[in-house]
């Protein structure tokens, strides 16, 4: 159904948590799949005012309904990084949508 506005693609990275073999467990990022989305910018205004309060910017990204996107997976579009703050899908299950935070380098 909403194929036609699915014009962008997105590396989806799952976090795993790996022994570090001193008892503690070291958190990384492993690639899943592709898939096509549609990201939704935040407008001028937006990116200003959250710019001006230190908020995070949020993004919403809308999929097809049987992608394996999950909380907390982050999403590389055009080599913009997006952790998945949350994911829902619409009443007839032909979408779904993730909202997302912008990833700054180094976190």
């Amino acid at each position: 159904m909403i194929g036609h506005l699915l014009t962008s693609s997105a590396v989806v990275f799952r976090p795993s948590h790996v022994g570090d073999g001193r008892g503690g467990r070291t958190r990384s990022f492993v690639q899943i799949n592709s898939v096509l989305v549609k990201v939704n910018q935040p407008s001028v205004a937006e990116e200003e005012l959250a710019a001006r309060q230190g908020a995070t910017l949020a993004y919403r990204v809308h999929m097809s309904a049987g992608e394996d996107v999950r909380r907390d997976d982050e999403l590389d579009v055009g080599g913009r990084r997006l952790r998945v703050v949350g994911v829902v899908s619409d009443s007839h299950g032909t979408y779904k949508r993730a909202d997302c935070e912008v990833v700054q380098v180094g976190q």
